[in-house]
């Protein structure tokens, strides 16, 4: 389920930036027990909104990285900053979006001066975003925050540092792709799984990327080095997805703090899924819908049960493909009223037959195309029509007709000037065994 509208790579960390660790020990990585350095080399990453408009996507990427501190509530922290002459500020955000709850923001200080004191008033995770390499020195009032970097943290120095730390309310896990915010309690209670878990949520994404054509042929295609955060947060509610992050109820953390459960867990393929849904053939009805061209991609890769055949959703695309003309509308399917709940499933079967009809990579085509596009049509539905015929390399026209999508006279001229031929089988009887 989305919100709103709306890797750890760039990290470079000198003298072991996780917190509650010494600068000592194997390269790059933290010894146990002692607060970490403050002082920080942060490299560079391209902004949110530069690389949500590269990739086509809804939803932006985290462009901030975590530090290893907090800084504590209403307390005076003060930031020093060393960064080439005339390069743009950089930023320090507090707090962590999505963490205890769907409407948690962070908060972001612009580090304009080489010093700068700055006050947050509910105080939080430290991060800081640059798009040119800095090196960042925190005052004596952050605070060490447990921080577990994948491929540089041990497992022995991880328990150590969870043991060690009292009062720091949450721990993050970072990976290539994904920062992992969890309440202290949770993140002991999971400690020795932490490797395989997050090497499991960089798969995931992975999955997810490679869906989207990326890398792919071309700069545009290449994979984002932003990351997706994924948050501890309010019990009794929905996960959801925003810019930057992945919410998830505290009460159903449990599913997805073990590499099985997160391998397992539909809906964090899902959620994951929205932040990679593209926004040029996406409209409203069918925002439920294409996100899980995501979560079938994981669940091939990994494969799980087919959730489309457990769900009986070919059934229901056949019967829905059997109503007369005038009562197939395909949009109508996501309508949640009085005797009728949304079917995203049934929905789903059409753009599954499309990848069935076309092969593994008629998705990551159309997701280049759309990076491609320097004037991409407004009409949505008509957008993914056209496209989808082009990139098919057939005349989807009946297909589209058949599903009740209803292409108006401009949609089908445009698909007829492409001069395609017809798809060499009906499209609308494909089915995964």
């Amino acid at each position: 389920m989305s919100g709103s509208r709306r890797a750890l790579t760039g990290l470079t960390v000198l003298l072991a930036v996780a917190a509650c660790t010494s600068p000592t020990g194997p390269a790059g990585a933290p010894g146990p027990r002692s607060p970490g350095s403050r002082t920080i080399v942060v490299s560079a990453l391209p902004s949110a909104e530069t690389e949500r408009q590269r990739l086509n996507r809804s939803f932006q990427l985290a462009d901030f990285q975590p530090t290893g501190w907090s800084v504590p509530a209403s307390t005076a922290l003060t930031v020093t900053v060393d960064r080439p002459d005339g390069s743009p500020v950089p930023d320090l955000v507090v707090g962590v979006p999505g963490l205890g709850g769907s409407n948690a923001e962070a908060r972001s200080y612009p580090l304009r001066g080489r010093t700068t004191t700055i006050t947050d008033p509910a105080g939080g995770a430290l991060h800081v975003r640059t798009s040119s390499n800095i090196t960042v020195t925190l005052g004596e009032s952050a605070k060490p925050l447990p921080l577990y970097r994948l491929g540089t943290t041990t497992p022995e120095q991880w328990r150590d540092v969870l043991a060690s730390t009292g009062d720091s309310p949450i721990a993050q896990l970072a990976s290539r792709h994904v920062v992992l915010t969890v309440t202290l309690p949770k993140a002991r209670e999971h400690a020795a799984e932490a490797a395989g878990l997050m090497a499991a949520y960089d798969q995931i994404v992975g999955i997810e990327d490679t869906i989207s054509g990326q890398p792919g042929p071309d700069d545009r295609d290449k994979v984002s080095p932003l990351l997706y955060y994924i948050s501890e947060g309010k019990a009794d509610t929905n996960p959801d997805a925003n810019d930057y992050r992945v919410h998830w109820p505290a009460d159903l953390m449990d599913d997805i703090l073990t590499p099985a459960g997160a391998r397992s867990a539909w809906g964090l393929w899902h959620e994951l899924g929205h932040l990679h849904q593209q926004s040029s053939w996406e409209w409203d009805a069918v925002t439920e819908v294409t996100v899980n061209v995501y979560s079938l991609a994981v669940e091939r890769a990994l494969r799980t049960p087919p959730r489309l055949t457990e769900e009986k959703s070919y059934d229901r695309a056949r019967a829905f493909l059997a109503l007369p003309d005038a009562r197939r509308d395909y949009n109508a399917l996501a309508e949640d009223r009085a005797g009728h709940e949304a079917e995203y499933f049934t929905m789903l079967v059409m753009f599954e037959q499309l990848r069935l009809g076309f092969g593994e990579d008629f998705y990551p085509k159309l997701h280049q195309a759309a990076r491609a596009a320097t004037d991409t049509d407004t009409n949505t539905t008509r957008y993914l029509m056209v496209t989808a015929s082009r990139v098919a390399g057939a005349d989807l026209t009946g297909f589209f007709t058949r599903w009740g999508l209803r292409p108006d006279a401009d949609t089908r001229a445009q698909i007829a000037a492409l001069r395609l031929p017809q798809p060499r089988q009906d499209l609308t009887t494909l089915h995964a065994s």
